[in-house]
């Protein structure tokens, strides 16, 4: 296959996309809207917050960690050998804690998307079946079923929208969510190892 005909057929399948999805956002309204610019947000923190989670994570061999966690707590640990094990393990794990509350309150935009997402599309669904019936009550006569079904789809295409952002904000929270856990219990030992030495 030549390279111009390969052109062609990429020329031809962004313009057969571009007019469906477009005639597919023009039908779901301002709520789509809405749930685009959700879903870019949603995407653009997971990106964010998968790049930042390498610095947070601490991995299971703590001795040789280049978490910014354990080396926040390895500095700390260095900057005051004469605290008693007691006051060092809490000024340990006050800093590990702030460490950890900094990168979950990053990852709480998530968790409001993928709460609020599927309720937005909820609402588009609702929107649309209002308009289908005031449509189709004012009809005089016989009922066209291709008015309530045109209405249907719109109020559908917008739940389908809503569960197709939060789905997978909700995943990404709950992953990261859960290796913030295991590097907090992680942190953890780490901290009552270093203050059982001192």
């Amino acid at each position: 296959m030549s390279i111009e005909l390969q052109m062609q057929i990429i020329i031809i399948m962004v313009i057969w996309f571009r007019e469906v999805f477009m005639d597919v956002i023009v039908q779901g309204g301002w709520v789509l809207w809405l749930l685009i610019v959700m879903s870019v947000y949603s995407l653009a923190t997971i990106g964010f917050l998968s790049v930042q989670a390498r610095s947070v994570v601490v991995p299971a061999d703590t001795t040789s960690s280049t978490s910014q966690v354990i080396t926040c707590l390895q500095t700390i640990v260095g900057n005051n050998t004469s605290l008693q094990p007691a006051a060092l393990q809490e000024k340990l794990t006050a800093a590990a804690y702030t460490q950890f509350t900094q990168f979950r309150q990053s990852m709480r935009p998530l968790e409001i998307i993928a709460a609020a997402a599927p309720l937005v599309g909820l609402l588009g669904t609702v929107l649309g079946m209002i308009d289908a019936f005031s449509a189709l009550s004012q009809i005089e006569g016989q009922i066209d079923p291709a008015v309530l079904a045109g209405g249907i789809w719109k109020a559908l295409l917008t739940t389908a929208a809503g569960l197709l952002v939060a789905i997978p904000a909700l995943v990404a929270w709950h992953m990261l969510d859960k290796k913030v856990e295991q590097s907090a219990a992680r942190v953890n030992q780490f901290i009552v190892d270093t203050t059982a030495g001192a």
